[in-house]
């Protein structure tokens, strides 16, 4: 339960004893410790040390609750959650307890440690009051590391032994409900998975709770209660605890049969499943990416051994007709029934018509099981190609089934916006091959060698050793004198020495732009072609983009970069300068329960303009890929192989994640790209021109990166910016110096679809098997 900000400011004062209940328990043998990490929470962002009167603090808990509230994946979930874990042993929902943190932060930093220990020592007694009142156990002590790494701090923490011995000593004397409603976390799954292993009788039981908390929680409640949310993400994590030597044997696979949780299972993991639970879980859905984690664990607990044997429901083939009148009833279909695009638990479902590809793939998944369930058979007769060729070339005139003024408000949007990209891309297409004015074709687009003094040219080079590459990992590029050298910066602290090199130090070969052929020819593309595999391995093109295509897309830059930054790795996290705002769906780097190809936060749809906002997105990164296509055909045929191999939601032709970026830094790294990546400079206000160039550094050039060029390389080489210098950034601090696009497949994001498009796909075979079963 929260307390209020007056309750917690007295706690702090006036500490209130422990209550006892006869013979101490492990929780309150374990005192509260101050945390290490206090002063750089302060720091950050929204606190920004706001915390010396109580309105600046009231302020930052309701910034703070705001940002928690609006997304649940938010990294302050996550450092208030462990910050609790670690300070004082027990697990709390962290928006109840944002006062007792800030607070806490406020006393560090004003130098008050006494009262921030007081102030634990209450919050602790009161969370452990409750949690036995409610007949929880939580075996955890205090004294474990902030995160799931390895700590840079010595410690007199228990260890793992001892925590066990805890645990079995606590379960001796425990009722089995208290190991059921057990509070999971990352670092007590190893725990749990003990116990489940020595207590088979408990595991009918514990699938029957789980059952019961997703029912109650997707199915039941009419109205989002955060408790029945947070016992169903709660489950998900024991789910996930399960190991293997439990989950693939005969008595375990009985009780999720007995226990019900199988039969959640078939509707949660339906492609339809948007249709049958409450609208107010959708956006659940989207977070934790239910359909895809429980289907991911029931798929490991299935035995497909006996799959021969077991008939299974014959795969229902597309219809025949071709008739125009099934785009007038399909368009009715979805008129009838506004919910069977499933947007907001999957937001690039609103992308389902822009291109052929995308609608297929919609097709195949949820598209003709959701018209099949709402009622719409006459689907199984419509021929889906024919379908969207049809769609696509109506307009708001040709329908006669419904007026188009009584459309639902987002079909009305999707339709046009679909129309639009459409219209967008054929224009982009034949503009990247030539560009209006050009006194010739765009030669190299057909796999010739260019001319000397044509539109496109190549530069042989080598790649350099990677031993030469592993010594220059971190290193930072610029043109800058020694006293004028930007510093790392960032909350987790620069490294004590950063290595400075200059292009011409690093033997890097100038790319610049030839305003002669750019005046010319209306573009000039310079591609980079190694010496030993014969192969194009990227490039750069200026003048990319029409001069209206680029004002747009600067106009959605403007709405997009105005989003929440993008976590960065380890190696680039001493140089936070800018921001790099993602859309798209990708593996989640940790924080939520969901374990799947799951949307980042900015990727949602909860009104008309999130919806716009994709569509956006979409356009803009079908520009850039359309440009590649025509200055790097294999390297386009590689973007769209993977995305239709691996299953991949579309933005576009494609299905990259898109990052919108303002004064983007980043020192000398690789990346584990599984397609070639593309950046486009957008815009660029620096003191001097060398400044944000781009330095492909593995295979020896630096691009000169000016306004309306972009470039494409393989980031799993070594690259990164050239720095600024200090004093540019320091007049620059409150504009933007540089804007720009990047999209880009991860390789663990595409090998996570397409398994998880394989798991989707064999769900049928798994109700069957388990109604077999059951």
């Amino acid at each position: 339960m929260a307390r209020t900000r007056k309750q917690v400011q007295t706690a702090a004062q006036h500490p209130t004893p422990t209550p006892t209940t006869g013979q101490a328990t492990p929780e309150e043998r374990t005192r509260p410790q101050l945390h290490p990490r206090d002063w750089q929470y302060a720091r950050a962002v929204p606190i920004q040390n706001r915390l010396q009167t109580e309105a600046q603090r009231a302020a930052v808990v309701d910034e703070l609750r705001a940002i928690c509230e609006g997304d649940l994946s938010s990294v302050w979930i996550d450092i208030v959650k462990d910050w609790f874990l670690f300070c004082a042993g027990v697990e709390v929902n962290p928006i109840s307890h944002l006062e007792t943190f800030v607070e806490i932060l406020a006393l560090r930093v004003g130098g008050d440690e006494d009262a921030a220990l007081r102030l634990l020592e209450h919050e602790q007694a009161v969370v452990l009051a409750e949690l036995r009142a409610e007949g929880k156990h939580v075996p955890i002590v205090s004294g474990l590391p902030d995160g799931d790494g390895e700590s840079d701090e010595e410690s007199d923490m228990p260890s793992g032994e001892d925590v066990r011995q805890d645990v079995a000593e606590n379960l001796s004397t425990s009722a089995k409900n208290s190991f059921i409603h057990m509070a999971m976390s990352s670092r007590v799954s190893h725990i749990f998975a003990g116990v489940l292993q020595s207590h088979a009788e408990w595991w009918c039981d514990l699938c029957g709770s789980w059952a019961s908390r997703f029912k109650k929680f997707l199915f039941s409640n009419k109205e989002y209660v955060a408790d029945d949310h947070l016992a169903a993400i709660d489950a998900l994590r024991g789910i996930r605890a399960v190991p293997d030597t439990v989950g693939k044997t005969a008595n375990w696979r009985k009780a999720v049969k007995f226990g019900s949780l199988a039969r959640v299972f078939e509707l949660v993991c339906s492609p339809a499943a948007h249709l049958l639970v409450q609208p107010h879980s959708l956006t659940s859905f989207r977070l934790n990416a239910w359909t895809v984690s429980l289907s991911e664990r029931w798929h490991a607990w299935t035995d497909y051994g006996d799959l021969d044997a077991i008939e299974l429901p014959a795969a229902v083939p597309d219809g025949t007709k071709t008739d125009p009148v099934i785009a007038q009833d399909f368009v009715k279909a979805l008129c009838d029934y506004p919910n069977i695009i499933p947007s907001a638990c999957d937001p690039l479902s609103v992308l389902f018509l822009t291109t052929e590809d995308a609608f297929m793939r919609a097709w195949n998944t949820w598209l003709k099981r959701s018209l099949l369930k709402c009622g719409a058979t006459d689907a199984l007769t419509w021929h889906p190609r024919t379908l969207y060729r049809l769609l696509m070339g109506m307009s708001e005139k040709n329908f006669t089934k419904v007026c188009w003024e009584d459309f639902p408000a987002e079909l009305q949007t999707i339709l046009t916006e679909s129309w639009e990209f459409c219209n967008m891309r054929l224009d982009q297409a034949a503009y990247a091959h030539h560009p209006a004015g050009a006194s010739e074709p765009l030669a190299g687009a057909t796999g010739e060698i260019a001319e000397e003094g044509s539109s496109s040219k190549r530069v042989w080079v080598s790649r350099r050793s990677r031993e030469e590459m592993d010594d220059l990992e971190g290193v930072a590029v610029t043109w800058a004198d020694e006293e004028d050298r930007l510093p790392p910066k960032g909350i987790h602290g620069a490294r004590a020495s950063t290595t400075y090199m200059t292009p011409e130090e690093l033997g890097l070969r100038e790319i610049k732009p030839d305003l002669q052929i750019i005046a010319r020819c209306k573009r000039h593309i310079v591609k980079i072609m190694d010496n030993d595999t014969k192969s194009c391995v990227g490039g750069i093109r200026y003048n990319l983009l029409h001069p209206e295509t680029l004002q747009g897309i600067k106009d959605s830059h403007e709405k997009a970069s105005a989003n929440p930054s993008v976590q960065r790795g380890m190696l680039l996290r001493a140089w936070q300068y800018g921001k790099m705002v993602p859309f798209g769906f990708r593996v989640p780097q940790g924080g939520r329960a969901g374990d799947g190809y799951t949307t980042y936060g900015t990727t949602r749809v909860e009104n008309i303009d999130d919806m716009k906002m994709i569509f956006s997105v979409a356009c803009d990164t079908e520009c850039i890929v359309q440009a590649l296509r025509a200055s790097d055909p294999p390297s386009f045929h590689k973007l769209r192989d993977v995305t239709r191999d691996a299953q991949m939601h579309r933005i576009g032709t494609t299905g990259p994640t898109a990052f919108y970026c303002v004064n983007y830094l980043s020192c000398q790294h690789l990346d584990t790209e599984t397609a070639c990546s593309m950046s486009c400079q957008l815009g660029l206000d620096t003191e001097y021109s060398d400044e944000y160039d781009f330095a492909y550094t593995e295979y020896g050039v630096v691009f000169r990166t000016v306004e309306n060029c972009g470039w494409w390389f393989d980031a799993s080489k070594v690259h990164g910016s050239v720095m600024p210098r200090l004093s540019t950034v320091n007049k620059g601090a409150k504009r933007r110096m540089s804007t720009g696009i990047h999209i880009t497949i991860r390789k663990k994001d595409m090998e996570k679809s397409a398994y998880l498009s394989s798991v989707l796909d064999l769900h049928d075979a798994r109700c069957a098997i388990w109604k077999r079963r059951m």
